[in-house]
């Protein structure tokens, strides 16, 4: 009995000896894992200039990845890490608007999301948007916000130099003497220059954003400018300098030298007609006359 028993201590010394062995390597699997997963991650924030961070809303206390303190541009050993130091780190001009974006969030138990401006020590500015969701108790009292940092400036910059482009196309399309329009494939019109506008009765282009010529004063000839216009689509053809008959929004009859031509997207695919044309009612009259003398 003796022996049996010295026996079965032994067994079960052995087998809980090997589970705690199994437990510990496993652990140090998982453990070996996670960090493999944190390495990668870190190594993958610089390639997407994004960082993640945590606020501790109880002790306030900051976590910042190392991505966020390149982006910031911040001494990690110099930062405050509360969410006073963050504010000082950002624009001047942004810092209240940001703040109450938070705290709203936090207050309304919402998403926070926004766009706003850092102000380097070297004078550089930078965009960033922040997102990030605020975790509560069970009374309801916020406890911790987890989000991240994403760097925008390079997009940013290029949203600002196509809307500069867009304002140099717009100044040199309104400067020439003849009108400009273009039209989506259903014929109504995407813009136009302003004196097409003004030829329209209206006082700027954005009141014939998505008006077709039922809906201008030239509404006697709009079953014909569709027809030529289809025909451009369909076909693929210009019509270039032909002569037609307006109605103008007081009534009168002015005659235009027209051109069509489709409109061709980057990808080389007709998406609308672009269109010309100038006032030739002196030209006529002037013809006119000599016929008549």
């Amino acid at each position: 009995v003796m022996l049996l028993l010295i026996g079965t201590g032994l067994g079960l010394g052995l087998f809980w000896r090997e589970q705690r062995l199994k437990y510990f390597k496993e652990k140090s699997i998982m453990a070996d894992s996670l960090q493999v997963s944190r390495d990668s991650l870190n190594d993958a924030q610089p390639i997407a200039h994004l960082g993640n961070w945590e606020l501790d809303l109880q002790k306030n206390k900051l976590f910042w990845s190392d991505e966020i303190y390149r982006i910031f541009n911040v001494d990690p050993d110099k930062f405050g890490a509360s969410y006073e130091a963050f504010l000082d780190a950002l624009h001047p001009d942004d810092r209240d608007i940001v703040n109450r974006a938070y705290t709203e969030s936090v207050k309304n138990k919402s998403i926070y999301s926004i766009d706003h401006r850092l102000l380097l020590k070297d004078g550089i500015i930078k965009y960033v948007h922040e997102e990030c969701k605020t975790y509560y108790d069970t009374n309801g009292n916020p406890i911790r916000s987890i989000g991240i940092v994403h760097d925008i400036s390079e997009l940013k910059i290029t949203e600002q130099k196509i809307i500069e482009a867009q304002r140099i196309l717009n100044r040199v399309i309104n400067l020439l003497p003849i009108r400009v329009f273009w039209k989506d494939k259903d014929l109504k019109y995407l813009g136009c220059n302003q004196i097409f506008a003004l030829d329209a009765g209206k006082k700027n282009p954005e009141e014939l954003l998505g008006k077709d010529d039922y809906q201008m004063g030239w509404k006697d000839q709009a079953e014909l400018y569709r027809t030529d216009d289809r025909n451009v689509i369909v076909s693929g053809v210009p019509k270039i300098d032909f002569e037609e008959l307006q109605t103008t929004p007081k009534g009168e009859h002015i005659w235009l030298k027209t051109s069509k031509v489709p409109l061709i997207d980057l990808n080389g695919n007709t998406i609308g007609i672009l269109g010309t044309y100038e006032d030739i009612t002196e030209r006529k009259m002037a013809e006119e006359a000599l016929r008549n003398e």
